[in-house]
């Protein structure tokens, strides 16, 4: 059985070998989009976990609150 980091670190190595003559610009062309798509796939399925949770809220106190200080 394949755990996710396993199968995680062969997407990584299979995505971040260099493919021909690929540059530098063509290389980061083709790997931010896949690492981003699998950001948002791993985001979208904590939120579908605990539909009831929601982020953090921020601790921004407000003008209010500063001027108290």
């Amino acid at each position: 059985m394949v755990t996710y980091m396993q199968a995680i670190d062969a997407w990584l190595n299979e995505l971040l070998a260099v493919q021909g003559v690929e540059n530098e610009a063509q290389w980061f062309a083709r790997v931010k989009p896949e690492i981003r798509a699998k950001l948002l796939e791993s985001y979208r399925n904590g939120q579908k976990a605990c539909p009831k949770c929601s982020p953090p809220k921020p601790r921004y106190a407000g003008k209010k609150a500063r001027h108290q200080e």
